[in-house]
């Protein structure tokens, strides 16, 4: 999942773990939320959400930083995670 726009939260969270096989691996890498707002976009993951949300696989690694994207003129906050199932 690179930059895509699928909601972080149910029943949305549990379709993507339930596509992964036995041993299949999630990558992420997305934006994170930096509006502060209380209504923020639901595909931006605020810092530490994506542990949470994907708790249910093993967390091989996970990334919050200011990284430059191949399509950004500024660096950007940036997650990461890689998990399997």
């Amino acid at each position: 999942m690179t930059y895509t726009w699928v909601p972080l939260r149910p029943p949305y969270l549990q379709r993507i773990i339930d596509a992964l096989k036995p041993g299949g691996v999630l990558v992420f890498e997305g934006l994170m939320d930096e509006s502060g707002s209380e209504r923020p976009a639901a595909w931006l993951p605020k810092p530490n959400q994506l542990l949470e949300a994907f708790g249910a696989l093993r967390i091989l690694r996970y990334e919050d930083s200011w990284a430059q994207a191949d399509w950004s003129w500024r660096p950007e906050r940036v997650a990461r995670l890689v998990a399997r199932k």
